[in-house]
């Protein structure tokens, strides 16, 4: 592979990663409250209170400990289980923390899995929150386990695709893609899902998987540009280069952006089309946004590529210029002057052609 190549590849494949991030926390938006048509302590006792009044004034500590010991004298009373859930493992908060800690699920798990109900209202709230609890404390699989034997249904997507998410965040792929699988299931005719599916394969560096699912997703929406520029992307991974080349060209004739003929360049460029290749690099240049100096480095490799040393200079000097903190321009600019590409003294980093 190609040093260019490895470069935007490389890219490619963290950016794969932001963007199903990104979905995901479009996708799972308000987490849905937790069924609880018992959810509700009894009217405020003492009791409740003061451990309301403890939550509020920012003493969860104390209450979590209240809610705890009268767990202890009393497992049969649900609301305390799902109170003290509420407390240890607050949903959206925790599914965006920068700190995952497993203890407060264990807590919560522990007075979920002590509480017997017989009311099935009470029992499906206490397997919601169990399942929250487990994913937390790092048992998503056996949660997973527990939802597939018990049934899935549209109730439990917002459900996956959280689980979805979180397990991307830990970068735990084979997780993430098993819940997704199982999204799959619920919504088998979701290019969505297919695309999502899509892009986790490719961030595991399975590109051939990625295109099948793609193509799959181009079936049930022929009209999306989306899908086809993800398309030619796997395509490219998959080394079917002409077949990448032909969707992007066919999505430019639509619009040009700047992304596609980036990519173009990349995909001319391993097909040895080089001024195919720089003329698509020099047009994405044109369209770069302010400080992007990625289309000045690929020009630069593919002129040096061509022999072209004084033209591989101007295109990494306008990408220093772009971007004054780009090593990766001030390294080729370095490489370049001590190559054999110029003659010795012709020419030094910084000086006029």
């Amino acid at each position: 592979m190609s040093s260019a190549r490895a470069f935007i590849f490389g890219l490619s494949w963290s950016f794969c990663a932001m963007l199903i991030a990104l979905a995901g926390s479009k996708a799972i938006g308000e987490t849905p409250p937790v069924h609880s048509s018992v959810h509700h302590p009894p009217p405020l006792s003492r009791f409740w209170k003061r451990v309301e009044q403890w939550v509020k004034t920012g003493h969860k500590g104390r209450a979590i400990l209240a809610l705890e010991q009268r767990l202890e004298r009393h497992p049969e009373e649900a609301q305390l289980a799902f109170r003290l859930c509420e407390i240890l493992i607050p949903i959206e908060e925790t599914l965006f923390s920068s700190r995952l800690q497993s203890a407060p699920a264990e807590r919560c798990e522990r007075a979920l899995l002590a509480l017997s109900a017989s009311d099935p209202s009470v029992e499906r709230t206490r397997k919601e929150w169990l399942r929250w609890a487990q994913m937390f404390s790092g048992k998503l699989d056996l949660a997973l386990e527990r939802l597939e034997a018990e049934g899935l249904d549209e109730s439990t997507i917002p459900f996956l695709e959280k689980a979805t998410f979180w397990s991307i965040r830990k970068k735990d792929f084979d997780t993430a893609l098993r819940s997704l699988r199982l999204i799959e299931r619920l919504r088998p005719r979701s290019a969505t899902v297919l695309v999502d599916l899509a892009l986790l394969h490719l961030v595991r560096g399975e590109s051939r998987e990625a295109t099948l699912l793609l193509r799959r997703a181009l079936l049930l929406d022929a009209s999306s540009r989306e899908i086809r520029h993800d398309l030619a992307g796997a395509l490219a991974q998959h080394a079917t280069l002409s077949q990448a080349e032909a969707i992007l060209v066919e999505l430019l004739r639509g619009e040009p952006s700047f992304g596609l003929l980036l990519e173009l360049s990349i995909v001319r460029f391993e097909q040895g089309n080089l001024l195919g290749a720089r003329e698509a690099a020099r047009e994405a240049g044109r369209l770069a946004p302010p400080g992007e100096a990625l289309p000045w480095l690929i020009l630069g490799d593919i002129e040096r590529r061509l022999g072209n040393p004084r033209a591989a200079r101007a295109a990494y000097e306008e990408a220093l210029r772009r971007d004054p903190n780009s090593i990766r321009a001030r390294r080729s600019l370095e490489s370049l002057a001590q190559s054999s590409d110029m003659e010795a003294g012709a020419w030094a980093p910084g000086a006029s052609p």
